[in-house]
């Protein structure tokens, strides 16, 4: 079965959600992320599930394809505690695309740098680590510079 199960701090089960039918409806289900009250889930049908935190579906995000807001497999994503930006790792496009807390699109980066990424993690809202093709992590930092963002690659090692 694919939905949430959500149980309280005593590990008491209070309710279920995203296995109902309609456009709310999970599949196969690979990340996951929760800020203020809203909880975001990667979905391999090339989406991205929006759900309040009683589990009431709000909305879908993306569709399959390689431009802005469209997915090739989108895996880890990871949510900015300061301005709430969105972070996805696009698996098969082998990038990384920010959307805005409303879900807009705001930039992408990786295509030449990133080997089919899986998880995204923030440090400091400015750092990244992301996991490429199971064995390499990259460290990446975006330096803001006035209005434009500047990626800097900083470091690649192989993982054994």
């Amino acid at each position: 079965m694919n939905c949430v199960e959500v149980f309280d701090s005593a590990a008491k089960y209070l309710f279920r959600f995203g296995d109902s039918k309609g456009e709310g409806k999970m599949t196969l289900s690979i990340g996951l992320a929760i800020c203020g009250n809203r909880i975001l889930i990667s979905q391999t049908e090339n989406c991205i599930l929006n759900y309040e935190l009683d589990g009431d579906f709000i909305s879908k995000i993306g569709k399959y394809g390689t431009g802005k807001l469209e997915f090739r497999y989108p895996f880890g994503l990871s949510i900015s505690e300061s301005n709430e930006d969105i972070y996805i790792c696009d698996f098969s496009n082998n990038k990384v695309q920010i959307l805005s807390k409303d879900f807009h699109f705001k930039y992408q980066f990786g295509r030449d740098l990133l080997n089919h990424p899986r998880d995204v993690k923030l440090i400091k809202d400015y750092s990244y680590i992301i996991d490429v093709d199971r064995y390499n992590l990259v460290f990446i930092s975006l330096i803001k510079i006035s209005f434009y963002r500047r990626l800097l690659y900083l470091e690649e090692k192989e993982c054994k």
